[in-house]
């Protein structure tokens, strides 16, 4: 019976890992990336055409929201400082909410809530010094994440959390 639960609950660990993800692909070494030391004085959230098409359709996705909870990260990993000369730009490319009856019914098999986007480092001048993709997905259903501003709040944390793993060299940090 002990190794029925243990099987159950690694099975359970491993979808969820499956199913909950984010990746990030930069166009430069990301060791040059941590070597700067970034600090922000500022987080500027923009949307690119394909994400404000979908955004006419789907109305989960929410500027102030993805603001404040990237807000929450970069304040938490010391990456906000109100003398920095730089602004960090998350520019959204893609996003997609699935309804709350696709999530709590269909789970993984009604698609995948995503967030895509570019995380842009800019001076002073307006001159891109940094620039790399991030992308999450979450695909878990049932009950627990039928409410799509908890599946929403998870895409905007784990971006957050990306891009500062990102600037920090911190991979396998999952906290905030």
């Amino acid at each position: 019976m002990h190794k029925k639960t243990t099987l159950v609950v690694v099975s359970f660990w491993v979808l969820f890992f499956l199913a909950c993800t984010g990746k990030v692909k930069t166009q430069s070494s990301e060791k040059s990336i941590i070597d700067k030391h970034y600090k922000f004085s500022a987080i500027i959230i923009t949307l690119g055409p394909e994400a404000k098409k979908k955004l006419r359709k789907n109305r989960s996705f929410s500027v102030k929201k993805m603001q404040a909870a990237s807000y929450e990260v970069f304040i938490a990993r010391k990456l906000l400082s109100d003398t920095s000369p730089y602004n960090v730009y998350f520019h959204i490319t893609d996003l997609r909410a699935r309804t709350t009856a696709g999530a709590v019914i269909l789970g993984p098999l009604g698609g995948k809530d995503l967030l895509v986007g570019e995380v842009v480092v800019k001076d002073p001048a307006g001159k891109v010094l940094e620039k790399f993709t991030v992308r999450t997905s979450y695909s878990l259903g049932g009950v627990a994440t039928g409410l799509k501003q908890v599946r929403m709040t998870w895409l905007y944390k784990k971006f957050a959390i990306l891009a500062a793993n990102t600037f920090q060299g911190t991979p396998d940090y999952h906290g905030k």
